[in-house]
């Protein structure tokens, strides 16, 4: 038994894709596997100790070195550390490159009314042995992820399971902390969030609760602003260039959010990762000292993009956020 911060985080919507199209939910869990094993390989031939001594803090926030356990099942991921901060900047990171692993073809879509229509090229040989390529329409799937975060005892045990009739050996965890992560994680709040709980907050460190806010919709959790983890706060001297790491993840957001925006029970997941990607950057820039910058650059964003009752509904409503 040790104490753990334990995350369960799980893929927004897979259910649904797993109803319309097995193929897509597969390539839903294959991309983020993906992600792992680049992390992976990352961190087996250069962890971040290997790097000068001027971006190690960056190298250890892009990687998944505080990981001590992964486990998945389906679209389910027990995620656990002993170390709170360079956890919760490294699950967020975690979270944000698997949005980016396919969100460029949101943003710059091949059909404008459905960015989620996509290309694959199949390969096929003639009746002269000619390789004959194909462009096959396919539909893109979005990997985002919500979850909660919770610190305490964590037993690790090793139940037996069986696996195409053969006895395994399984790893396995149980504890309190992971009841209460698992019902954050079930929680009212929509969209694409990672919740954590006081017995976490208090664990962190400084350069942590940079990336941290406190929810909007329930002051007692906070949760990982994990578009912000982008942001090389190294690159002081040339923040306006730092603005790309906030566009690489608004315009997919936006063109998703467009295309939902009839469906009420869809759109409102978009709605709250569009504010949580505005609210990341303008946290970010105003711990970087430039609040007047951001708010004029982001009014600028929002004026453009949204009509009023938006601006209002999804930015203002229990957020502060203050536009107009």
């Amino acid at each position: 038994m040790a104490n753990k911060a334990v995350a369960f985080i799980d893929l927004l919507g897979f259910s649904s894709c797993v109803q319309r199209d097995v193929d897509e939910a597969v390539l839903m869990l294959s991309y983020f596997n993906s992600v792992l094993q680049e992390l992976n390989f990352e961190r087996a031939v250069h962890p971040s100790k290997t790097y000068d001594n001027s971006l190690q803090s960056l190298a250890r926030r892009n990687s998944n070195e505080s990981f001590e356990h992964f486990l998945p099942f389906s679209d389910s991921v027990f995620v656990a550390s002993s170390n709170c901060s360079d956890f919760i900047l490294q699950l967020g990171s975690f979270v944000r490159k698997a949005f980016l692993f396919n969100a460029y073809k949101f943003a710059h879509p091949i059909k404008e009314s459905d960015p989620l229509i996509s290309q694959q090229i199949e390969f096929d040989l003639s009746n002269l042995n000619d390789v004959i390529t194909h462009r096959v329409p396919m539909r893109e799937p979005v990997i985002l992820f919500r979850g909660g975060i919770a610190y305490g005892n964590v037993i690790e045990t090793k139940p037996d399971g069986l696996f195409a009739n053969q006895l395994i050996s399984c790893n396995n965890m149980m504890g309190e902390a992971m009841v209460r992560a698992v019902r954050m994680e079930e929680s009212k709040i929509k969209g694409p969030r990672i919740l954590f709980d006081n017995s976490v907050y208090e664990k962190l460190n400084s350069d942590a609760k940079i990336y941290c806010r406190v929810v909007p919709e329930d002051t007692e959790l906070f949760e990982i602003l994990w578009p912000a983890l982008g942001f090389i706060l190294e690159n002081r001297d040339s923040f306006t260039q730092e603005m790309n790491h906030f566009y690489e993840i608004f315009t997919p957001a936006y063109n998703l959010w467009k295309y939902w925006r009839d469906n009420e029970h869809v759109s409102v997941h978009y709605e709250r990762f569009l504010e949580l990607t505005v609210a990341s950057v303008i946290q970010i820039y105003k711990y970087m000292g430039e609040e007047d910058f951001i708010t004029d650059t982001i009014k600028g964003v929002l004026n453009k993009n949204f009509n009023a009752s938006d601006i209002n509904r999804i930015f203002n409503h229990k957020r502060n956020l203050g536009f107009k």
